[in-house]
């Protein structure tokens, strides 16, 4: 029997989940960053100034701007990386319900990530992973942040011109899938420029409806994917078979299975007329992840899923 990897039973909504405003190091004001995800479509970010939150706001409808949700949200960093120092981890929180996070610190420079996490849970939010790629984080200090929602996949301003190339992070999720470690993705943009680090990198959140409430709990359940633009309008699993179906945009041009067999048949498939593609699950695989590419080179990512279990 066929299952659909996602409830979508509400709407799709639209967003961005990593930014920085004047507030710490951004460009743009929060009302001018806010303004440019609002423009281009998006029905919702998080203002993610590094470690001062920022709290709710309901933007009602404008002209020809409809309604927008601003996320409450975070980043709060530590490590330096430097030759016996601190390993760097950036942490994301959205979706808290109090604004007085303040990460215990343990007679060290600065907070270890393990009482982040735990800061920004007991203030009712989930907590993210920034840019693993970026941070040069050792694959194996995923058991330093248990309890976060997801981890970064991709992260706009982590590539160039901005940095050198480093805004791509799905090794990782490989790496950790391969011992069994599946943490959920997301795609942000990390804007801080505002000169084309914007509106590149997102979220597609199925929700009942654009409250944080809504928002954070489809976050917490996984009811969200990846994307830079094309679409995964269906995908649907059968364990009985080893199948997942699934159905994209008509812009994909072509659909990459990784996961822990390197040799595996179905690795790159091509969608047909209709935006269908098949995957074959093989015995020897235990974890599947997808990305999608459209004819423009945008990806989506679907979060990697167990073949096992």
């Amino acid at each position: 029997m066929k299952q659909s990897l996602f409830d979508t039973t509400g709407t799709w909504y639209r967003g961005n989940l990593h930014m920085h405003t004047t507030r710490s190091d951004g460009a743009l004001s929060p009302e001018d960053a806010i303004l440019q995800y609002r423009k281009a479509g998006y029905d919702f970010v998080a203002l993610t100034d590094h470690r001062k939150p920022c709290k709710e706001q309901h933007l009602e409808a404008r002209g020809e701007l409809p309604p927008f949700l601003v996320l409450p949200g975070v980043e709060w960093d530590t490590g330096n990386n430097y030759p016996g120092g601190e390993k760097v981890f950036h942490i994301l929180g959205i979706g808290m319900e109090r604004d007085d996070i303040r990460p215990a610190y343990t007679g060290i420079q600065t907070p270890p990530p393990e009482e982040i996490v735990k800061a920004i849970r007991e203030a009712g939010g989930l907590a993210f992973l920034a840019h693993p790629s970026w941070s040069v984080m050792d694959p194996e200090d995923i058991h330093r942040v248990k309890g976060v929602s997801g981890v970064e996949i991709y992260n706009t301003i982590s590539g160039t011109p901005w940095n050198v190339r480093r805004a791509d992070s799905s090794q990782y999720f490989d790496i950790w899938g391969a011992s069994g470690i599946l943490p959920r993705a997301i795609a942000t943009d990390d804007a801080h420029q505002y000169n084309g680090d914007q509106c590149v990198s997102f979220i597609y959140v199925n929700a009942k409806d654009l409250t944080t409430e809504s928002i954070r709990r489809s976050l917490a359940m996984g009811n969200f994917y990846a994307s830079q633009g094309p679409k995964f309008e269906e995908v649907l699993l059968d364990e009985e078979n080893g199948t997942i179906d699934l159905t994209v945009s008509k812009d994909v041009r072509m659909v990459l299975f990784y996961n822990n067999y390197s040799w595996s048949r179905d690795h790159v498939s091509y969608p047909d007329e209709n935006g269908h593609v098949t995957f074959h699950r093989e015995r020897q695989e235990t974890f599947v992840r997808v990305e999608a590419i459209d004819d423009r080179g945008r990806m989506a990512w679907l979060s990697p899923m167990d073949l096992v279990n």
